[in-house]
């Protein structure tokens, strides 16, 4: 039998359409279980990487739904954002039509390669639908306090003309236009992910189905580091400047103290006015520098022209702004200690400033010395203690004068969701002269984008909208002006998984529903978002239960992050390269299943791949090799109705031997699925059809039978075209898709006699076929009757023996 892929494929794709195999039955008595995989931006075309991706999440689906589970395998589209923007002025069409079509065409995609989505529960986060629900959420964090808007250096793209969030800043340089990234001061609206850092950090203990890497990478991103404030006194003025330190052993060390150039004080600081312009100039030519640049760069700063008070001991230190200090960590001042931190060294040197030792060591060797030891020369509390002891004593000491305190800090950032763009969720704020910031009323959501978009000007299109901007205060009802921004995509992206089960609902969760299926059991998807979007996934996941929304407060139980699928040599995949492997091509060539199947079967779902157009064609092999299997014992197979293997079947060696093996199978594939063991599972499948090409000649028509059709039960998962159309000729009516799953026959695992190796002193003699569970003195008696053994015996005694069941038996013979 020759498969034609390119007219079958789609024929019983149409079929399980009109069953509805695929659709998620709230009612559904079964366990739940949801699975899902990453959604994908709407570029236009899929690729090779998300077939991969998405043939493991139905592999998944398809085994579990004939198991019997209640399962939402959903499929939705993260369809707003600046790629598409930027393409609708290239090719001068509108953003929401060239998203349209490109929803279209990856949709026809998936369709034509097999996957088995719940499309009623569909959803696309630039739809009206998902708009309104997105506000409402923004507003419902807007009350609580967990959106505010703030006037505050960002990292500003200046190919992609928007802020950017920390975590997409990526070595210096914007996450997708990777062009240098620099500071801007900017009013911005940020999420306060910090007050949840703590349990963001603690609850990864509990993901013990995410890779460690993953929470390896979360616990580092989050950075939680303990240590503290202290005050020191501006002079000249009544500010304090509140720097952060992990080392206050070190403290009567200090002889600067060095500002970030974003430091908000600087605007409020007395700076003489002789020095001022400077000061000025150099914070500005530091902001235009990329993250990268800056900290690769040399040492530099400028001093201030003020002194600070050490409230230590009441010293005067000078005060410097410094290229070094960062204000994304900690307060953005640091305390210079010379003598005991690399950094302080080499910017003491810098401008000639004192180095105090106060902390001495048993070490001999010379140099900085930057680890804890005896605290020396700092302050009557503290000379002669060890650091800890020092550091306990010294943060009771200054809390008590309220010029210090313990104090947290954190690598992560307030998660700043601004974007100067058009093709965004437009943020629901109204800025009034007299009322100030108000939230849009909720009847009057959603606030829909114009439907023109102007292209030419700087700062948000929106903005140069008029008739859009214009709007009435909800307070005062007084003339006032709609917020030109719209959100981040990933806040789109940050609770789509939560809106799958009602994405029709006027709320933006149906809390009966979510809680019905979620939190998804599997996520699958690419590493790479490990600091974004899984950690806005689980900060927004702990914000809607703290709202009441949900019940669980993690929204995925197991993750699987997918390898990449590279060229032949190993090079990333790319238009730019010209070795782009098109889905629909080769898919056209060898069949969806062949495809599908390579991608499973190449190597651990974790590994990349190199493609090789010999793959699925290896593949397509295999698959035909199955087909013939059947058309080779057809009239057998039809002679049979069996859609299993009964003991009672089995009428010779090779029926047992092919029943046990099968019955195996089940549980390894079975097993092997579940732990995303996709090879290893194909692998068992192949080694099946090698046990029927061998021994199904000699088995009996219904043990054969039986053992086809489980054959393509098992295979069905991973080639759901090509089984059902064996399963049809096989002569079942049914759809194999929608048939249960096979389960072990324990009696058919058990082999009836085993063969048993027969020791004397440790040294193997022989075997022998017994029955399987023969009574152990049966079994001494017939091996004290071999030959081998009497011989051996004939001027010896037997001294002892040991007998494993089922395993080996030692005769001690002396």
């Amino acid at each position: 039998m020759q498969y034609d892929h390119r007219s079958r494929d789609a024929f019983w794709q149409q079929k399980w359409d009109e069953k509805r195999i695929f659709d998620w039955d709230p009612s559904s008595p079964g366990k739940k279980f949801y699975v899902l995989e990453m959604f994908p931006y709407t570029s236009g075309h899929l690729h090779i990487g998300h077939v991969r991706n998405y043939s493991m999440g139905d592999t998944l689906a398809r085994m579990q739904i004939a198991r019997g589970y209640s399962v939402l395998h959903p499929m939705g589209w993260d369809s707003f954002g600046l790629p598409a923007e930027n393409a609708a002025r290239k090719f001068g069409t509108h953003p929401a039509k060239f998203t349209q079509d490109a929803i279209d065409s990856m949709k026809r995609s998936m369709m034509q390669l097999g996957f088995g989505y719940s499309w009623a529960n569909e959803l696309a986060t630039c739809s009206p639908t998902y708009v309104l629900a997105q506000q409402k959420l923004f507003l419902d964090l807007y009350r609580k306090g967990l959106i505010y808007r703030d006037d505050t250096y960002v990292y500003w793209d200046p190919v992609e003309q928007t802020v950017l969030a920390a975590e997409q800043v990526i070595d210096g340089k914007g996450w997708r236009s990777g062009a240098a990234v620099y500071k801007r001061r900017t009013p911005q609206w940020f999420v306060d992910i910090r007050s949840y850092a703590d349990r963001l950090l603690d609850d990864l203990e509990s993901l013990e189905g995410w890779p460690t890497s993953v929470r390896n990478i979360q616990r580092n991103w989050i950075g939680r580091t303990e240590g503290a404030e202290v005050r020191f006194l501006v002079e000249a003025s009544d500010l304090t400047i509140n720097a952060f330190t992990t080392r206050l052993d070190t403290l009567a060390g200090c002889t600067f103290i060095a500002l970030a150039p974003e430091h908000t004080i600087l605007d409020e600081l007395p700076i003489p006015s002789q020095m001022r312009a400077s000061v000025k100039d150099y914070c500005e030519s530091i902001l235009v520098l990329s993250s990268e640049e800056r900290s690769a760069g040399a040492k530099s700063g400028i001093f201030t022209g003020l002194m600070v008070v050490n409230p230590l001991n009441q010293e005067r230190v000078p005060l410097y702004v410094a290229n070094y200090v960062m204000p994304d960590f900690g307060t953005g001042a640091v305390i210079g200690v010379p003598a005991h931190d690399e950094r302080d060294a080499d910017f003491g040197a810098l401008f000639g400033l004192p180095v105090r030792v106060v902390i001495s060591t048993d070490s001999d060797a010379t140099g900085l010395n930057i680890a804890d030891g005896i605290v020396t020369n700092s302050h009557s509390l503290v000379d002669g203690l060890t650091s800890s002891a020092a550091r306990e004593i010294l943060i009771a000491h200054l809390s008590e004068k309220l010029e210090g305190q313990k104090s947290t800090q954190y690598r992560l950032q307030n998660w700043s969701i601004s974007r100067q763009r058009y093709w965004g969720c437009p943020i629901p704020i109204i800025h009034c002269s007299e009322c100030g910031t108000i939230p849009v009323a909720e009847e009057q959501l959603p606030i829909l984008l114009p439907d023109h978009l102007i292209s030419e000007g700087s700062g948000s299109p929106l903005s140069r909208d008029e008739s859009w901007m214009k709007a009435k205060c909800p307070q005062c009802g007084g003339d006032a002006a709609r917020d030109p921004d719209t959100m981040d995509t990933f806040v789109d992206s940050s609770w789509y998984f939560l809106r799958y089960p009602s994405p029709s609902s006027p709320n933006p969760i149906d809390s009966s529903l979510c809680n019905k299926i979620a939190p998804a059991d599997v996520y699958i998807g690419g590493i790479e978002h490990a600091t974004l979007h899984l950690i806005y996934s689980r900060f927004i996941t702990k914000v809607l239960h703290d709202l009441g929304y949900i019940e669980f407060d993690e929204p995925f139980v197991e993750l699987y992050n997918q390898g990449m699928v590279n060229d032949v040599h190993g090079r990333k995949q790319s238009k730019s390269l010209g070795n782009v492997t098109d889905p629909s091509v080769v898919v056209q060539e060898f069949g969806a299943d062949a495809v599908r199947c390579y991608l499973l079967f190449k190597t651990t779902y974790n590994a990349p791949i190199n493609w090789e157009d010999s793959g699925p064609q290896a593949m397509r092999s295999y698959l035909e090799r199955v087909c013939r299997l059947f058309t080779n014992n057809l009239d057998r197979l039809r002679s049979s109705s069996a859609i299993e293997i009964c003991p009672d079947d089995c009428e010779n060696e090779e029926d047992r031997e092919i029943a046990r093996q099968l019955q195996l199978a089940i549980g390894k594939v079975t097993a092997d699925v579940e732990r995303f063991h996709f090879n290893a599972a194909i692998a068992a499948i192949m080694s099946v059809t090698n046990l029927l090409y061998e021994k199904g000649g000699k088995a009996s028509p219904t043990v054969l039978a039986g053992s086809l059709r489980l054959l393509v039960r098992l295979l069905a998962p991973f080639a759901p075209h090509i089984s059902e159309e064996l399963w049809a000729l096989s002569g079942c009516n049914s759809l194999v898709a929608a048939e249960p799953w096979p389960t072990i026959n324990e009696r058919l695992v058990q082999a009836e006699n085993i063969v048993l190796p027969v020791q004397i002193n440790g040294k193997l003699i022989r075997t022998m076929t017994i029955p399987v569970n023969l009574a152990e003195e049966d079994i001494l008696s017939t091996v004290l009757a071999l030959p081998e053994v009497r011989s051996r015996l004939s001027d010896r005694d037997l001294k002892n023996y040991r007998y494993v069941p089922n395993r080996i038996i030692n005769l001690v013979v002396g």
